[in-house]
């Protein structure tokens, strides 16, 4: 038995079975005209262009990225070091034999006279209990004493 090839109407527009040539069978790739090829050829073109592009794009994406990321660990090194020396030269800057140049520096020294002062406790009005009274001005921050003695 012969079966009859069944012909297509040229009104009819090409389906997706006649393009795509898995989809198709023996008969509708033979159908198939040069311009659906050239079609079908560009498509393809077309979507493996697309790919590629977004494929590229990514890419770049992440190496831009990771430049980024690359600097960022270099800046956090940086400053770690940056960090770690001055730790070190405040931990030099607080050492007794610095705080010794910088006291002799401003003036100070070893006590060479020894004074002792006796205060006395006071009472609620200010005065001390022997009479004399101290008073700080606060604009001089200076301690003034008056020591005269009350009649008992």
């Amino acid at each position: 038995m012969i079966q009859a090839k069944t012909q297509r109407s040229p009104l009819r527009p090409p389906t997706l079975n006649s393009l795509w040539p898995l989809g198709a069978g023996v008969s509708d790739r033979a159908l198939r005209t040069r311009p659906q090829q050239a079609l079908l050829a560009m498509l393809l073109l077309a979507g493996v262009t697309a790919v590629l592009c977004l494929y590229l794009f990514q890419t770049s994406r992440i190496t831009v990225t990771s430049y980024g990321i690359t600097t960022l660990q270099q800046d956090y090194a940086r400053l770690q070091r940056e960090n770690s020396n001055l730790l070190a030269s405040y931990a030099f800057s607080q050492s007794m034999a610095q705080m010794k140049k910088r006291a002799l520096a401003a003036g100070f020294g070893p006590i060479t006279e020894l004074e002792y002062v006796t205060v006395r406790p006071h009472d609620e009005s200010g005065q001390a209990e022997g009479g004399a009274t101290a008073q700080v001005n606060p604009r001089s921050s200076q301690l003034s004493a008056n020591s005269q003695q009350r009649a008992p």
